[in-house]
């Protein structure tokens, strides 16, 4: 149903503006929240992998200081995996997602990024990297 469709989105669009808002503003935390998405990440579900990518987009042009970065090694191999879904929109969301956070890994842009940097986990980056490497995947 369109009406249930439409509700659905506002919804999602205003939980999003309240949550990004609450992180920026000290009374939640990114830690309680983003890691909540790295299991979504490797659901099978094209609906619940649609909605983790624009989570985590949102979460990722919005919150201050890219606290993203520091769980960037939990779903890295999910995003990379759903480069090779068979659904066309899957593929584009995830592609823009690292298109948006790859660069932020190694140029930052905003006075926040070496607290971020410094938060990052370069190891488990590089190992999550590894892995979807090795995995005989339809690339």
């Amino acid at each position: 149903d369109l009406d249930v469709r439409s509700g659905a989105e506002l919804l999602d669009k205003k939980l999003k503006e309240v949550i990004v808002g609450a992180i920026n503003s000290g009374s939640f935390s990114a830690d309680a929240c983003v890691p909540v998405f790295a299991r979504f990440v490797y659901m099978r579900n094209k609906a619940t992998k649609q909605l983790t990518l624009t989570w985590l987009q949102e979460f990722s042009e919005k919150l201050v200081g890219d606290p993203i970065l520091e769980f960037l090694h939990l779903f890295l191999g999910g995003i990379f995996a759903m480069i090779a879904d068979p659904n066309t929109t899957i593929r584009q969301l995830a592609l823009e997602f690292l298109q948006l956070v790859l660069p932020k890994l190694l140029f930052g842009n905003n006075e926040d990024f070496e607290d971020a940097q410094q938060k990052v986990d370069f190891d488990k980056i590089l190992q999550s990297l590894v892995l979807t490497m090795e995995h005989p995947d339809p690339f």
